[in-house]
């Protein structure tokens, strides 16, 4: 992930890339590096990409809104974005996702 993205999120809340060692109380972030996409033109590669998500992890008791708008105003600086909300009823929390694509050099 861009730095500059990494230090306005970690700014805001607790953030770790694939998971955290020690247990976080929400909210909290955590990014996912996924899949490489390349664009290709004659035969030689004029576009990288890599699909980074976001997942916020927030309590029932937390106010949701206020910490998803946190998040999004720094997101909305760097890019577009998708974003889906769950509910996970085993921990009690909501889960945000944002996902999105980061050009890569």
């Amino acid at each position: 992930m861009q730095s500059n993205l990494l230090a306005l999120l970690e700014n805001a809340l607790p953030v770790a890339h694939n998971v955290f060692l020690e247990r976080q109380t929400p909210p909290y972030l955590i990014y996912l590096d996924g899949d490489f996409s390349f664009t290709t033109a004659n035969s030689k590669t004029v576009l990288r990409k890599r699909k980074t998500t976001l997942e916020l992890y927030t309590s029932l008791s937390g106010d949701v809104d206020t910490v998803e708008n946190t998040v999004e105003t720094i997101l909305d600086g760097f890019t577009t974005y998708d974003k889906n909300r769950t509910f996970d009823e085993n921990q009690g929390l909501y889960i945000t996702y944002y996902s999105f694509y980061e050009v890569i050099q």
